[in-house]
């Protein structure tokens, strides 16, 4: 949907257009003069589609019955052994590399994770730490007498003082590095596993019966990121995340989750399948709330998707029984004692007053809409001689609201 940045008009048109004043580079008095009323389509006016209605989630992908087979930047494929629907059994070979990875190598990944574990632990302590701060209270004045008898007994010069807004900020911070350690220690784990199979006899073995269901050996398979060979058993993938306690009430088992791929961006369509009844002892990270717990929820993927072990995914959930929430420009809202109304051409083509149940304010711009517009409906500007209630209508182009 086209969203129009350009201003229209403030709250305070109605005084301007009375005045034939001109305001941020729009001509209103030409417009609002007499004869039908022009109403412009609400999908130039409103948006859809507001980033905080709906709440991202996160977690790691892990196969189920499905073997990926990737090729690394310092190796070379000798041969492929299979071909694609052909039948295999777990330990059959089904390719070899030219072995060059050296222990060396190996040694500086496995130093990798160890460098990210310790920070990952250092940032959790210092994250205790935080916790355990309180906001600076100004202790109350006291007189000199006191102040002399009790001032190195009331003042600590080792603690710090902070209020409760840095604090805050700490805890946010400490939690954003957290968690991007976090991904990072994952994912260089996985590559030193990678790297420490590759190390071996330059075999690389089906872990899985099944069906191999493509094969890919060239040149750009490395960059392209896909897989040489993939083999199904007939599973898929599976994403644990974790949920509110707020928000379990809108999720359902069969229930839609959008995911979409870190690294590569790809999105894939997943399936609920499991929703734990009891709180997961593992911190949850949303863009939600932070002070409530958080339960496990399990995604599935099927087979098709490109994906491994060990990817970082953020999933959105899709509720089947939300509709789409509406934003309607501001300026195109009128508020009487209290209540909002907005001029819309009626079934019968005539302009109607009416009212609308509205929400939250974003930008300064939009007003949420709860109830009283759809997006099939044509909209009046609602200042002007002609806009009143009866009135014949006239469809228009937004455009025709701006001069420039």
């Amino acid at each position: 949907m086209t969203k129009h940045r350009k201003t229209i008009i403030i709250a305070a048109v109605s005084a301007a257009a009375a005045a034939g004043l001109i305001f941020g580079g729009i001509t209103l008095a030409k417009k609002l003069t007499a004869g039908n009323a022009k109403v412009y389509s609400a999908t130039d006016i409103i948006m859809t589609d507001y980033y905080e209605d709906s709440i991202t989630y996160s977690g790691y992908v892990t196969a189920d019955r499905i073997q990926s087979i990737y090729k690394s930047d310092t190796q070379q494929i000798k041969e492929v052994l299979v071909t694609q629907g052909q039948e295999v059994k777990k330990g059959d070979v089904i390719l070899t590399y030219d072995t060059t990875l050296t222990e060396i190598e190996l040694k500086k990944a496995a130093l990798e994770v160890q460098k990210l574990q310790l920070q990952l632990e250092g940032a959790k302590k210092e994250l205790e730490v935080i916790n355990t701060y309180k906001p600076y209270v100004e202790p109350e004045t006291e007189t000199d007498e006191e102040s002399e008898d009790f001032s190195d007994e009331t003042d600590d010069s080792d603690e710090a003082h902070y209020t409760a807004e840095e604090i805050a900020q700490m805890k946010a911070e400490k939690q954003k590095e957290i968690r991007d350690t976090d991904v990072a220690m994952r994912l260089a784990q996985v590559e030193y596993e990678r790297q420490q199979a590759e190390a071996g006899d330059g075999n690389v073995y089906a872990e899985i019966d099944g069906v191999v269901t493509s094969v890919k050996a060239d040149d750009t398979t490395a960059t392209s990121g896909d897989p040489i060979v993939t083999i199904s058993g007939g599973g898929g993938y599976y994403i644990k995340t974790q949920v509110g306690e707020l928000d379990l009430a809108d999720m359902e088992i069969g229930g839609t989750m959008e995911t979409t791929d870190w690294e590569s961006g790809a999105t894939y369509e997943g399936t609920i399948t499991e929703i734990s009844d009891t709180p997961s002892s593992e911190e949850g990270y949303t863009n939600g709330n932070q002070n409530v717990s958080y339960y496990d929820v399990m995604v599935f993927i099927d087979g098709s998707a490109s994906l491994q072990e060990g990817q970082y995914m953020d999933l959105t959930y899709v509720s089947a029984t939300t509709e789409t929430t509406l934003y309607l420009m501001n300026a195109f809202i009128i508020t009487e004692n209290g209540k909002n109304y907005v001029y819309v051409r009626g079934d019968d083509g005539l302009l109607e007053k009416r009212q609308v149940s509205t929400g939250k304010v974003v930008w300064g711009e939009y007003t949420q809409i709860n109830e009283g517009i759809s997006e099939s409906d044509y909209i009046a500007f609602p200042y002007g001689a002609a806009i009143k209630e009866g009135a014949k209508t006239e469809e228009a182009a937004i455009d025709e609201l701006y001069e420039y």
